[in-house]
């Protein structure tokens, strides 16, 4: 069964597909970038968003909600009549519609929207909801709405309140009999309630360990059969001193309001994690490098096997967000070719002699930071990590100092950050090598709030180049 997960991978990122045998395969090039992609019940459609660009320059880009067929040859199938910003919110149990949200859930102004998989045009289904979960019978939707959790029907909109007191819904039992839902803590943190049935319930018996995994970030994954949620969450929770990049699964049963630990799988988050559709093994994004938060994607069976990785990120990439497809369906793909990187500009030594307001002079090492770039030789006071160095004078004019830009701006003691320009660039047709450069109002890095602006010039040589 093939897995769907964003990734990045040499400087490309997008969707790949991974199937059983860890193969890594590549989405076909389509006419715009994808994004926010779902699986079709089915499991040989995604619906998703696509940017694509407006035909001219200047003009802003465009996103269309749209339902895009596995198969390459298949036309792709714009779901709105006009382009609109709205997010895909699920598909309906038959594969025919998909919702969409649009508006701002919170200042009370989002919609939900029926849009047919066939493209025959959107209708507005619900004013003020968000947040939605269709049953799988296809008769209701449950959904957040501003007086809490209400059920809505997918054929004229009409509200029902469900619960008064309510988060965000979990999901539908697999049975379609009952909503699962997250609530304030009154009269439960995780309740159960059924349409036109008994009101809310807890739906653990112990009300304190309820409101502990509301706090451990806890995840609803799925259902392992007809009464068994598998939940994931913190296994520590945010008071912990000393957290752990780790998560606990559990097992909540709907008939004894219990909850059974199974595993804690260690390097993972409970939002990036997924149930396969038999309910055997989750599927999670792994930290290889926690310092760079670098993932790949693993598989983990819940008989009592170890966890594996099924695909391993190439060095600074990182794959995530996996997605089951829920139906076996053929997939047809090449296999992921990472694109050539670009090769780096080459590097070489210089020095420098810089000399400030015709009076202060100061030789300058610059260790790896001359490069060529086209038919530009540039000066590149930048470090590795992508911040840059300025030259200042103290007030009595003998001490030189580093001020670090961050990302263009640059950051002067004590007065914040103010925009600069972090290349010093020599035009094309200068002596090789060598060159100079003239600077006019600089901050001075040692101002004492003045204003204090510094002036002159650099003479370098890189003897590397020419």
């Amino acid at each position: 069964t093939p897995y769907g997960f964003d990734s990045v991978r040499h400087e490309w990122s997008g969707y790949v597909v991974i199937d059983a045998a860890g193969t890594v395969l590549s989405l076909p090039e389509r006419a715009g970038r994808l994004f926010d992609l779902h699986w079709s019940p089915d499991g040989t459609r995604f619906a998703g968003s696509m940017e694509t660009d407006p035909g001219h320059e200047g003009g802003d880009r465009v996103v269309r909600p749209v339902v895009v067929p596995v198969d390459p040859s298949a036309p792709i199938t714009l779901l709105t009549r006009e382009p609109i910003d709205a997010a895909i919110d699920g598909w309906s149990p038959d594969g025919r519609s998909t919702l969409l949200i649009t508006g701002d859930a919170f200042a009370g102004s989002a919609a939900l929207l029926l849009a047919p998989a066939d493209g025959s045009g959107e209708r507005r289904l619900a004013e003020d909801v968000w947040w939605s979960a269709w049953s799988p019978d296809g008769r209701a939707i449950a959904a957040m709405g501003l007086t809490g959790l209400v059920l809505v029907d997918p054929v004229d909109g009409r509200q029902t309140a469900l619960a008064h007191e309510a988060n965000r819904p979990l999901g539908w039992t697999p049975d379609s009999a009952a909503v699962v839902y997250e609530a304030p803590g009154d009269p439960c943190s995780l309740c159960i309630v059924s349409p036109g049935g008994a009101g809310p319930r807890p739906l653990l018996a112990d009300g304190d360990l309820e409101r502990s995994l509301i706090d451990r970030s806890l995840v609803a994954l799925g259902w392992r059969d007809a009464r068994t949620m598998l939940v994931a969450y913190d296994p520590t929770g945010p008071a912990d001193p000393n957290p752990t990049l780790a998560v606990e699964l559990s097992e909540i049963d709907l008939d004894a309001g219990t909850l059974t630990p199974i595993v804690v799988v260690e390097r993972a988050i409970p939002m990036d994690m997924a149930l396969s559709p038999d309910g055997s093994t989750v599927a999670f994004a792994h930290f290889d490098d926690v310092d760079s938060w670098s993932t790949s994607i693993w598989t983990l069976r819940l008989d009592g096997g170890s966890a594996a990785a099924l695909a391993v990120a190439p060095p600074g990439g990182s794959d995530s967000t996996p997605s089951w497809q829920p139906t076996p369906a053929p997939i047809d793909w090449p296999a992921f070719v990472a694109p050539t990187p670009e090769p780096p500009p080459s590097r070489a030594d210089g020095t420098g002699r810089l000399v400030v307001d015709g009076a202060h002079r100061l030789d300058v090492e610059l260790t790896g930071q001359c490069y060529e770039l086209g038919e530009e030789v540039r000066i590149d006071l930048a470090d590795a990590a992508g911040t840059s160095i300025q030259f200042g004078l103290s007030p009595d004019g003998t001490t030189s100092g580093l001020v670090i830009n961050l990302d263009g701006f640059m950051a002067f003691p004590g007065k914040g950050y103010e925009p600069v320009e972090p290349w010093l660039v020599v035009e094309p047709g200068s002596t090789p090598g060598r060159g100079s450069v003239t600077f006019a109002d600089l901050p001075n890095a040692y101002d004492d709030g003045s204003g204090e602006t510094l002036s002159g010039t650099l003479d370098w040589e890189c003897p590397g180049f020419g």
